[in-house]
């Protein structure tokens, strides 16, 4: 059961990205200090991601909203982290959507599953177990067969991870494989178990399989479109300082606590917030996990 100060009170935004419409969600729970946005993608029926278990009710009213011309017709859950996955059972069993997921994410949500206070002030309760279609490979199209989207497993935020590239509209849906910036939130204490090395490898994967695609656009849970594959070469570098910076401090013989206020000018509120299940720390000791080549 959803607790009572998600009801009614959810900011919700509507964005229209050309062919593809983004529902985005976030609490508005006073406890939170400041809203955390996730999204879900329209794109022609298909639906990728389906938002968090508080927001379900949001996502009902969004869908019963449609016209009959834009209705989902099908979801696609990149991962199974609850702020993605946990509407699924709410389309699978009121609209009779069926709901796809790479194959450890469905397994992984057919027994549902709780997770710590700190995020359930952000998504709700618990994710309630969820019957979903396992899809590793090949691919998967739209109500009108326009698109076409090939599955592209990304993993590094979670092991599970699978985008969607449509090759021929140059549309890629990454959920949380790419992120605008590397910074405060990065999961080594808990069910959110990231890795910067595999994020790295995951992004150059995609950089290197939309090569000629200079108009890409690439849709970002939680942060929107970003447009032109150069985005992707962008986070690349990033990364790259990062994980060259953090060597060259700890070869100085800096300890962690003084690396994270050199880089990162200490840890993040968040760190606190999360007991350290989601923190800068993290991020730095998957940086330094990671050889330099």
């Amino acid at each position: 059961m959803t607790k009572n100060y998600f009801r009614g009170i959810m900011p919700t935004k509507i964005v229209n990205h050309g062919p593809v419409t983004e529902w985005r969600w976030s609490t508005d729970n006073p406890l939170m200090p400041e809203p955390y946005w996730t999204s879900c993608f329209l794109l022609d029926g298909l639906l990728v991601d389906s938002g968090p278990p508080a927001g379900a009710d949001d996502l009902r009213a969004f869908a019963s909203g449609l016209p009959s011309e834009q209705r989902i017709t099908r979801c696609f859950l990149t991962h199974a982290h609850e702020d993605h996955a946990g509407g699924g059972k709410m389309l699978h069993v009121e609209f009779e959507i069926p709901i796809y997921a790479p194959e450890k994410a469905a397994k992984f949500m057919a027994e549902g599953y709780t997770y710590p206070d700190y995020r359930q002030l952000a998504w709700g309760d618990q994710l309630l177990p969820t019957l979903a279609i396992p899809l590793d490979s090949g691919s998967i199209t739209t109500r009108s067969g326009e698109y076409s989207l090939d599955l592209f497993p990304m993993p590094g935020h979670a092991p599970c991870l699978v985008a969607l590239l449509d090759r021929v509209h140059q549309l890629a849906f990454v959920g949380d494989a790419v992120l605008p910036k590397y910074r405060a939130l990065f999961g080594g204490a808990c069910s959110i178990q990231e890795d910067i090395q595999q994020i790295h490898a995951s992004i150059h994967r995609l950089h290197d399989e939309t090569e000629g695609m200079e108009a890409l656009e690439i849709f970002i849970a939680g942060h929107g479109l970003v447009e032109g594959r150069a985005f992707l070469q962008d986070k690349l570098d990033e990364i790259e300082t990062l994980h060259h910076q953090s060597h060259e401090l700890s070869d100085l013989g800096l300890d962690e606590r003084k690396i994270l206020k050199k880089m990162f000018n200490g840890e993040s509120f968040i760190a606190t917030f999360s007991r350290g299940e989601l923190s800068r720390l993290n991020l730095l000791k998957s940086l330094l996990s990671w050889p330099i080549s």
